[in-house]
């Protein structure tokens, strides 16, 4: 519940008490006070758990058996580097909706992608700033399985056309050891010795994740009307 919270923020109640004795009505009767427009409530029976998301206060309400979850600190324990971003949840996240358009359960769908949208602040293209574009929301829907992967990512922008010492050097948190070398040169001449699948990571290889930059970032090596790769 508290992750999920934290993924809503910061149009949530991200401190909100909730007591044994509290009901529904409780938070319908001072909802309009607060602005909130939605709901989502988590329960659990002696044979599963479930997730509501209600649209309050004439609904619709959807109802979602929960098959299987992951918490997020078991996401980051799984992680060899976890990423930490300072003022991760001060901005709202991207919402990306997949496999929703291809369903031929067209009412299910439509009011499922229209609960979903409601509950994001819709972007606007011209004017939104790439720093604040620091997290997204993916809402997966396999209509096959008729099941949905709601799934919670970091963004973070990484220059490429750069070799990975070259990358070190100036996207390196602390500089790499250059103890071995007896001039700069010789790191160049490394890099040109390196193979081409050697010197080319995912970013450089994937072209659908490459974007030209449209507005300056305060991350090094991205910059302006130049290339950098999405992660």
């Amino acid at each position: 519940m508290l992750d999920i919270r934290r993924v809503m923020e910061p149009n949530t109640a991200a401190n909100l008490k909730i007591k044994k004795k509290n009901v529904i009505k409780d938070f319908l009767a001072v909802a309009s006070i607060f602005h909130v427009t939605h709901l989502i409530v988590l329960t659990r029976t002696s044979k599963a758990m479930y997730i509501r998301y209600c649209r309050i206060p004439h609904g619709p309400t959807l109802v979602f058996k929960v098959e299987k979850f992951s918490l997020c600190r078991d996401v980051i324990s799984s992680l060899r580097k976890a990423v930490v971003v300072p003022n991760l949840h001060m901005f709202a996240p991207l919402l990306v909706m997949n496999g929703f358009s291809n369903s031929a359960d067209d009412m299910k769908t439509t009011l499922m992608t229209t609960m979903f949208q409601e509950m994001f602040p819709p972007i606007d293209v011209k004017n939104v700033k790439i720093t604040a574009l620091k997290r997204c929301v993916l809402l997966n829907y396999d209509e096959q399985s008729n099941t949905l992967e709601f799934r919670h990512f970091v963004i973070r922008i990484k220059p490429i056309g750069i070799s990975k010492s070259i990358k070190k050097l100036v996207c390196g948190k602390r500089l790499p050891n250059l103890g071995s070398l007896a001039s700069v040169e010789e790191l160049f001449e490394k890099n040109i010795a390196l193979s081409e699948s050697e010197g080319e990571g995912l970013d450089e290889v994937e072209e659908e994740r490459h974007v030209t930059l449209p507005q300056s970032v305060p991350t090094r090596g991205n910059l302006l009307n130049e290339r950098s790769a999405i992660r």
